[in-house]
């Protein structure tokens, strides 16, 4: 199967459509007739190197450095917007040599070489056969990274689920402690939420637990991150926030819960939630600091639910 794509050659101004295919055929380095050597052969060997690797950050990292040993170049960028990915090693220059990459049917999206210098006609085919022994290894690691984020997504309401909590509260418990900055966590509980299931029905509970992490979303920073533990039962990670600020932020959303008219399933009806909130000590682990934020929203259960309960 062959690599498809268009060259923006910046350069001139000018847009070319150029088709990528590889071939077996040696190319000239530049004016002065310095060999390439078998331009598929690179591609080859490439490839190879490359799927050593299922990170498309490192797939591209290390794509950077062997590119960089065939055809000198200041500047790697990658863009693919659908899936959120931009990627940039060195300082771009004013020559720029662009590539929209697709795969068959399938969009892989747009990287460039810049540099100080033009690029020559014998340089830019180097870089068509190197593109070549890209695409596959880059299809590869944005396959897996889909499939890393739909195993930690919760497929009800979009946010973070379990697995991606336990990942995320092990790197921001490292971090709190590496930089001595403050991280605080909140657990939710939904009040009663069985007696929505039993009365309205689940399709009602699940339009409920959605509205919820909305809710939660348009109170919380852009920073903080929130999860659904299981059934109704969530947690918000909020780096660089000492207890009181973050026990403020749970009581904003107590209130913005309860003050929520839910509409599901031609149904009217109103939910409360309770939440504990606890904050990183200097030997916490991730254990720890769920297991105190949970006895907390024990405690603010038992304490009549509805309520915020926190602690130093």
């Amino acid at each position: 199967m062959a690599a498809q794509g268009d060259i923006t050659n910046t350069q001139n101004g000018d847009t070319i459509p150029f088709p990528l295919r590889g071939s077996a055929h040696a190319q000239k380095r530049d004016s002065e007739s310095q060999d390439y050597g078998n331009g598929a052969s690179i591609a080859l060997e490439l490839s190879a190197i490359l799927q050593s690797t299922l990170e498309w950050n490192k797939v591209l990292t290390l794509f950077n450095s062997e590119a960089r040993q065939n055809v000198p170049f200041d500047a790697l960028n990658y863009t693919f917007p659908s899936d959120n990915i931009h990627f940039e090693i060195g300082v771009t220059k004013h020559h720029k040599a662009s590539y929209q990459l697709t795969l068959g049917n399938q969009t892989l999206g747009t990287i460039t070489f810049s540099r100080r210098r033009p690029f020559s006609d014998g340089q830019l085919k180097l870089v068509e056969e190197m593109i070549v022994g890209l695409v596959y290894p880059l299809r590869n690691a944005l396959l897996y990274r889909r499939a890393v984020q739909s195993a930690q997504r919760d497929p009800l309401t979009g946010i973070g689920n379990r697995a991606a909590l336990e990942t995320a509260l092990k790197r921001e418990i490292d971090l709190s402690h590496r930089n001595g900055s403050p991280l605080a966590m909140m657990v939710f509980d939904l009040d009663h939420f069985k007696n929505v299931n039993d009365t309205y029905g689940h399709a009602a509970g699940d339009c409920a637990l959605k509205q919820f992490a909305q809710t939660v979303g348009k109170c919380a920073r852009g920073t903080d991150m929130l999860f659904r533990f299981g059934g109704e039962e969530f947690v918000l990670l909020l780096n660089n926030t000492e207890m009181m600020g973050a026990t403020q932020l749970g009581e904003r959303i107590r209130e913005a819960v309860e003050e929520m008219e839910l509409e599901c399933e031609g149904a009217r009806f109103g939910i409360t939630v309770s939440v504990g909130v606890a904050a990183t000590r200097i030997d916490d682990t991730p254990e720890s600091l769920f297991k105190r934020a949970d006895f907390l929203l024990y405690s603010a259960k038992s304490g009549g639910r509805n309520c915020v309960c926190s602690a130093e």
